[in-house]
């Protein structure tokens, strides 16, 4: 599956901060749909020990907030823009 919204044009983006908002829902939405593939992929009926599942889960978890702690930098960039222009 390839990525509809790679973090790099995240971490790029030159739009206003609901744009970036909505770009952040978009990556997440592609994130939860790429999971649910890679479960598909193994077989509905295979078993997912707890040992096969924890990593992904936090290697997930870890992709989420590090897009979260960049969106909040980039957002706080683009407000500190519009004070000065004021």
């Amino acid at each position: 599956m390839k990525e509809r919204f790679p973090i790099e044009e995240v971490i790029n983006y030159k739009g206003n901060r609901y744009e970036l908002a909505k770009a952040c829902s978009e990556r997440a939405y592609h994130l939860v749909l790429k999971r649910k593939e890679e479960l598909n992929r193994r077989g509905k009926d295979e078993a997912l020990s707890t040992n096969h599942f924890e990593p992904l889960k936090k290697e997930e978890k870890y992709s989420i907030l590090a897009m979260t702690d960049i969106l909040k930098k980039k957002i706080h960039f683009y407000n500190a823009d519009d004070v000065k222009e004021e």
